[in-house]
């Protein structure tokens, strides 16, 4: 029987009597679980970690037993581990699986624990085990599983044992892809250069400093982590909704409890790069052995993106890591901003298993177009998210008729407006460039989808312009975007040369449920708060003729 949690130390390095010593042992749901919170386990773990060359923070216990009991709703933790005769762990490889192990002959998909909040998949074993482990875990896992597809992502080249890939029984039903590392190793004679600030971002920073004080921060204190948490997330979210239509955040709030527990355990690396006390970029790493990985939370204020707020971040991360004397792991990917701090690559893989032949085919021909792909000069990232966007529109637009009517510069009618309005109306709570508050969107028929929006309105603001908004009930109600023109000459008199010239109010956005009395209120509103904070009389309003309608009290 398995030792009480209350064992002493002496009693805790007793093998469980359930686990068969010098084979691969396969636990799965509530098994797996009593062995994660056993005293004989846990110790094991944590040797094996400090022992093995090659393992980092995503195979460390607490960051897995993290991801297990934050997400325990939604997955089944699956272990793989061996023992030797000396009474200790030699081999262990966490997964889950999102399907029903009640029925193993069932095809489900096995993947590493962390799935995508982890970016290496690995295994940790003894030195002399390497090899074997994971040629005997493969084996078992598809005698347990017989329909099991396993994807690995991220193996490191420490780990990744060529006998695995020739041997007989496993080599059809493998597909093994390689990618290669950046990393920033701040003991390389090329680190200094690398760092030095390049003359362009020394100009943004000096603009940065005029706009208020520039600090940048590490956070250790967890109530001042938890308090930053609540803008990063919205900054993240609202950046992954721009590029890729992700709302990680919301859509799964328990990601928050997640990154809430890694902090607790000391497995993050968080900084900060603020004006005053406003957060413009952020970094929150995995870390541990003195590496920090990109893998996180990574984000800036678009409201800031003409000072390239992200891009500063990173030279004073890479400054303070070399300070910490640590390795910056700038993980796989072909984007240009990671070369630029990069002094050493090396390989990692992502490792494919399934005796299921359509899925292999699949994986395989993903494999190659990913080659082909890479040697034609293409990112193949980019080209798989330039599609998935295309269908995506392709969805909205059928489903919807014509969602993108919004925002379209054809046919506008410019008016100029003097400031202040007529008083007599409700004034409403007006937001600037709150990134909650857009994310409240809801797409309707006559509206953007909801990447477009996202998307677009990143780019006014990248733009320098401001997005006033007004939610209510958990749902923007209505929003503005709001340039602010310095001109030499004074006011211009002309309309149509006023379009180009003078402070301007256009692609006004309201939820179909808004009143025509709401939507005044909020017009009005943001005029008067133009007026009264920015000390401009005169807006030019771009509208359409719809628009012209519902503004004719004002226009």
């Amino acid at each position: 029987m398995e030792k009480p949690l209350n064992a002493t130390v002496e009693d805790s390095i007793l093998i469980p009597d359930d686990l068969k010593v010098g084979e691969v042992n396969i636990l799965s749901g509530k098994k797996a679980k009593e062995m994660i919170s056993s005293i004989w386990f846990q110790k094991n773990w944590d040797q094996l970690y400090a022992d093995c060359p090659w393992s980092t923070a995503f195979q460390k216990r607490q960051f897995v037993s993290t991801w297990y009991a934050t997400f325990e709703n939604e997955i089944t933790p699956i272990i793989a581990l061996s023992t030797n005769y000396t009474g200790e762990m030699s081999g262990l490889l966490t997964l889950a699986t999102r399907g029903n192990i009640e029925f193993p002959d069932k095809m489900i998909k096995i993947f590493g624990a962390g799935e995508f909040e982890s970016e290496y998949q690995d295994w940790i074993t003894t030195s002399g085990n390497r090899d074997s482990f994971i040629i005997d875990t493969f084996n078992a896992l598809l005698q347990v599983f017989p329909k099991c597809n396993i994807v690995l992502r991220f193996v490191s080249k420490q780990s990744f044992s060529e006998k695995l890939s020739e041997d007989p029984y496993l080599k059809p039903k493998l597909v093994i892809q390689r990618f290669r590392r950046p990393l920033m190793d701040t003991n390389s004679p090329e680190i200094d250069q690398i760092l030095k600030l390049q003359r362009q971002f020394k100009n943004k920073y000096r603009k940065l400093n005029q706009l208020g004080k520039v600090k940048f921060e590490k956070i250790i204190d967890f109530n001042e982590f938890k308090t930053s948490f609540e803008t990063l997330m919205a900054q993240f979210d609202f950046r992954q909704g721009a590029m890729f239509n992700k709302n990680q955040f919301l859509e799964n709030p328990n990601k928050r409890n997640f990154f809430y527990g890694l902090f607790k355990q000391g497995l993050l690396h968080v900084t900060l790069l603020k004006i005053d006390d406003e957060i413009i970029a952020s970094m929150i790493g995995a870390s541990d052995k003195k590496w920090v990985h990109l893998q996180g939370v990574n984000t800036h204020s678009p409201a800031y993106g003409k000072f390239s707020p992200g891009i500063l971040h990173f030279y004073l991360l890479g400054d303070l890591i070399r300070k910490e004397r640590g390795v910056f792991d700038l993980t796989p990917g072909l984007d240009e901003y990671k070369e630029r701090w990069a002094t050493d690559h090396d390989w990692v893989y992502t490792i494919t298993l399934t005796q299921n032949r359509q899925f292999y085919i699949k994986r395989f021909l993903k494999k190659n177009i990913h080659s082909t792909l890479i040697k034609l000069g293409f990112k193949p990232m980019k080209v798989e998210l330039l599609l998935e966007k295309k269908v995506y529109l392709l969805k909205k637009k059928w489903n919807l008729r014509r969602l993108n009517t919004l925002w379209k510069k054809e046919n506008l009618i410019p008016r100029r407006l003097s400031l202040p309005l007529d008083k007599k109306f409700d004034q409403l709570s007006i937001t600037e460039n709150n990134l909650s508050d857009l994310l409240k969107y809801e797409e309707t028929k006559g509206n953007l989808s909801r990447w477009e929006f996202m998307e677009s309105v990143m780019n006014e603001m990248g733009n320098g312009k401001v997005i006033f908004s007004h939610t209510k009930d958990e749902k923007m109600v209505a929003m503005i975007s709001f340039e602010k023109k310095e001109t030499k000459n004074g006011p211009v008199k002309d309309d149509i040369n006023c379009k180009n010239t003078s402070h301007t109010l256009e692609n006004l956005y309201f939820h179909p449920d808004t009143t025509e009395e709401q939507l005044v209120s909020f017009f009005r509103s943001v005029c008067n708060t133009i007026y009264s904070k920015y000390n401009i009389s005169e807006v030019l309003f771009l509208h359409d003729e719809k628009k012209s309608q519902l503004f004719k009290e004002i226009l």
